[in-house]
């Protein structure tokens, strides 16, 4: 069993995979990761607006730290602009200053959910699914955390065992 990748785009924002392995990746086959929505929100908070409010805090300062994470949040969704749409950017764009305000005053990041969850079910779900349905023959396996660790567990078993 060969190493275990993301399925990603050949660009991951503004950087681009080499093309020997994106076409590796366009090829290879596939498990996918079934998760909540609830989950998934979960997961970009802590990794985008936690960690990242936490990792400018430390190298800026309190405030200018705050301005960092402001402008990393809205120029990421700003760069969705043509994709979203402008009535859908402006809406989740609002939702966004509202959690970035909120959060400043009050440290709290529940309010990021609002423009989370929309951002990952009306955007990013449709992207993923189209992409799936034009690779769906390539997919062994799908199912829950727990059920792709098993599976994956399994085949690298089976693989060692196989071995001379």
């Amino acid at each position: 069993m060969g190493p275990l990748l993301e399925d990603e785009s050949r660009m991951i924002g503004r950087c681009t995979l080499p093309l020997s392995l994106f076409q590796a990746m366009e090829q290879a086959p596939l498990v996918v990761l079934e998760t909540t929505l609830e989950e998934r929100v979960a997961r970009i908070e802590r990794d985008y607006v936690i960690a990242m409010a936490t990792h400018y805090r430390q190298q800026r300062g309190e405030e200018a730290g705050q301005q960092a994470l402001h402008a990393f949040l809205s120029d990421g969704l700003a760069r969705l602009t043509r994709r979203l749409g402008d009535l859908n950017y402006r809406r989740l764009d609002t939702l966004l200053q509202q959690a970035l305000r909120h959060q400043a005053a009050t440290g709290e990041t529940r309010l990021h959910h609002a423009w989370i969850a929309p951002l990952l079910s009306d955007y990013y779900d449709p992207v993923y699914q189209r992409s799936l349905e034009r690779r769906g023959g390539r997919v062994l396996f799908r199912g829950s955390a727990e059920a792709c660790r098993h599976y994956l567990a399994e085949r690298l078993a089976s693989a060692e065992a196989s071995r001379p």
